[in-house]
């Protein structure tokens, strides 16, 4: 989904080009694209007014350059949008070194109101924003300063008519800056370039729009995080009361959802129409095809109940979506999703993946721990004296296996089951300009592995995730999968053995009552059938996770690997340099398991080494070296 979701986003912000004649630059309307429809949503907007476009018709009241091919005075300045649109830096600047005194720079605009650097930003160009930059800083009045106060007053000058010229907004109503549009392409690069010369982070524009809701809707977790760690509030709101998170949510950027929810971004907070990020979610789920944002809000604890002005919740939007088969699925998954999901068996033994918040209950353990107690309290009561001598090795390992099976449940449930420990010398901002996003854990701030996890309920991320275990309290993962192997293996093994004794105890009651008693039993056999069922039904769910454990160790798979609703891709079928945003991928170390059951048994069990956030890093640069020389 994400690969699809950047190549629909390269195709539709950096192949927008349309191809000019030499002569002229082509200004008409409908060039240039809506910025923040990155998901087809061309019919919907937000609040209707608070959409970054290029084509919208300008204010009456403004007066913009009308770039008209019969007015010859202007034909210079057409020439620069023409360069600018075509990259061609080098004929650029000579055309501004030969052009400079006929117009001022930073007093033009397109008829849309952009400037020559709002439009090299809008495309995305850094090098041509360098550029006209650079042109701004070097420019020298006519008449040559006469002394070196007069050189610094002009550098100052210089300075602060960039300062002031890249601050502009453009005109119309809009009101972008140039910083707005590096943004929303998460262009880190001309950011801080910007930035060092001056831009303003805390700049809005007319809908009171700032950085973080241009980046939220760019599904761009770079410059998300570099405005948040700037100190823009996570919750700023714009003109219409809406959040970052609203603005992920309707654009349907779930990477942009998953950081903002990490740094706990208020989820239930309404917009000026009364609706929460859910119901956002819920409106773009049918235009984008995923359900993976709503499923997100929920395990961060989105409130179902909520209702917009119009009375509705967010289950009430289903009804809106059209009647075609792939909407009529998606409505099913989403209405299974939005229904209350509260149940005491599925809170107590998580039989199934509950989309909702979870923490962490020692009720399960208490409950464990009482149920095995008396469970072998019973035996050594009531089963233990009627033992006969030669019956003695079935006492000593019932009792064996006992021991063995509490002892290896406290060290599953006490140990560190390989939690990603989070470098202090590694800055989270680095590691969002090196590596493909989604390959960063934005809650624990490092890097992901390609088996890790980030358990919602432990809310650390777990090396080779394997599930979270609510008999243990704790997670399964690579340290202590050994631990908690063995637990689920003794425990099949002392419950057989204990049915075992609890049988040889029945038989001798059986013997020892009257013949009156035997004749009932004997006339009504579902007493003992019952009992039989109870046995084998306890058995076979201790025996079905036995099963499954012993085969994800013979395949080298976990759980959550086999079991995933989409496999997780394989040592990447595409080049290493075909990543959306052309990042490191950890995807890169990911290896297939051995075919060799021998050998997969011994990396399941025997391999507890989880590496350290710089081992990631050199593992992942040396790969890349290997397979892709040249890679940057």
């Amino acid at each position: 989904m994400f690969a699809e979701k950047q190549e629909q986003v390269s195709q539709q912000l950096l192949d927008s080009r349309e191809q000019i004649p030499d002569e002229e630059y082509s200004d008409e309307e409908g060039d240039d694209l809506d910025l923040l429809n990155r998901h087809s949503l061309n019919s919907k907007s937000l609040h209707n007014s608070q959409v970054i476009h290029h084509n919208q018709k300008p204010d009456t009241k403004v007066q913009y350059e009308t770039f008209d091919s019969s007015i010859d005075e202007r034909r210079d300045e057409k020439v620069v949008y023409k360069l600018i649109q075509r990259c061609e830096t080098e004929e650029l600047k000579k055309h501004l070194e030969a052009t400079a005194a006929k117009f001022e720079l930073t007093a033009v605009y397109d008829r849309s109101g952009y400037s020559p650097l709002h439009y090299a930003a809008f495309k995305n160009i850094d090098e041509i924003c360098t550029t006209l930059c650079d042109y701004i800083l070097k420019r020298r009045p006519a008449s040559q300063p006469a002394n070196e106060q007069l050189k610094e007053e002009q550098i100052q000058l210089n300075q602060q008519a960039l300062k002031d010229w890249i601050n502009s907004p453009s005109k119309g109503e809009e009101g972008f800056t140039c910083l707005h549009f590096a943004t929303f392409h998460g262009n880190m690069r001309l950011i801080k370039y910007l930035v060092s010369l001056g831009a303003d982070i805390h700049a809005k524009n007319k809908q009171a729009i700032n950085m973080l809701h241009v980046a939220a809707q760019g599904d761009q977790p770079a410059s998300l995080n570099y405005f948040y760690e700037s100190g823009i509030d996570i919750n700023s709101r714009d003109k219409r009361n809406s959040t970052p998170l609203h603005w992920a949510a309707f654009a349907g950027a779930e990477l942009s959802l998953s950081y903002i929810l990490a740094w706990e971004a208020d989820i239930d907070s309404i917009d000026s129409k009364g609706l929460t990020a859910l119901h956002l979610a819920v409106k773009s789920s049918e235009d984008i095809g995923s359900t993976k944002g709503i499923k997100l809000l929920l395990v961060k604890g989105a409130n179902k109940t909520i209702k917009d002005k119009y009375g509705q919740k967010p289950i009430d939007l289903l009804d809106s979506f059209s009647q075609s088969d792939k909407s009529k699925k998606l409505a099913q998954e989403l209405t299974t999703l939005l229904q209350d999901q509260s149940s005491y068996l599925g809170d107590c033994f998580m039989l199934k993946t509950q989309f909702k918040k979870t923490e962490k209950s020692y009720r399960n353990i208490i409950f464990y721990f009482l149920s095995m107690t008396i469970n072998f309290s019973l035996l050594v009561i009531f089963v233990y004296p009627h033992l006969q001598k030669d019956q003695d090795w079935q006492l000593y390992s019932n009792s064996s296996l006992f021991v063995a099976c509490m002892i290896l449940w406290v060290v599953a449930w006490l140990k560190n089951p390989g939690y990603l420990e989070k470098d202090k010398d590694i800055q989270f901002m680095d590691l969002l300009e090196t590596f493909e996003p989604n390959c960063l854990c934005p809650d624990c701030r490092l890097i992901r592995t390609p088996r890790s996890r980030h358990c919602n309920i432990c809310n650390k991320c777990v090396e080779r995730f394997d599930h979270h275990c609510p008999w243990i309290n704790n997670c399964v993962g690579k340290q202590n999968y050994s631990a908690f192997y063995f637990f689920v293996i003794i425990q099949f093994l002392f419950l057989t053995s204990a049915m075992i004794l609890g049988a040889t105890y029945i038989v001798h009651q059986l013997n020892q009552v009257p013949d009156t008693s035997k004749k009932s039993l004997e006339e009504d056999p579902n007493q003992i059938t019952n009992r039989i069922i109870c046995i084998i039904v306890i058995l076979f769910s201790f025996g079905l996770l036995c099963f499954v454990q012993t085969s994800n160790v013979l395949r080298g798979q976990t759980t959550s690997e086999r079991f995933a609703k989409q496999k997780r891709i394989k040592n990447m079928s595409l080049s290493l340099t075909d990543t959306p945003r052309k990042k490191y991928s950890v995807l890169v170390l990911d290896q297939d398991p051995e075919v060799d059951c021998l050998t997969n048994c011994r990396q399941m069990i025997c391999n507890n080494q989880v590496q350290n956030q710089k081992e990631l890093l050199i593992a992942t640069k040396q790969a890349y070296q290997n397979r892709t020389p040249g890679f940057v």
